[in-house]
């Protein structure tokens, strides 16, 4: 439990001490995450695709663009490590003798 008076969003460098299955669970996602998340994604891409290169300001598109991307990105990841986290889940409940550790 985190207890702090601090929102977490503004706490960069905390850090928790997650054991094995915490770490594994902490990635899975609700159907209702990833439809949020992917429909972010939908908003970004096409934000990318309607970006005005400007000669005059080429900085500027390219600092939009990355800026971009990096969201993007960022969602991806969340997609792609909750598929992971949801296939180790599954190869635990079909090998429950596989120890979790820490």
């Amino acid at each position: 439990m985190i207890r702090s008076n601090t929102p977490l969003s503004e706490q960069t460098f905390l850090t928790f001490t997650l054991n094995r299955r915490d770490s594994i669970e902490c990635n899975v996602l609700t159907e209702i995450q990833l439809m949020g998340i992917n429909n972010k994604r939908v908003d970004i891409a096409k934000q990318i695709l309607t970006l005005t290169y400007d000669p005059l300001n080429p900085t500027d598109f390219g600092l939009q663009q990355s800026f971009l991307r990096g969201q993007l990105d960022v969602l991806t990841w969340l997609i792609e490590a909750n598929e992971v986290a949801r296939r180790e889940l599954l190869q635990l409940i079909h090998n429950p003798d596989q120890q979790l550790g820490d």
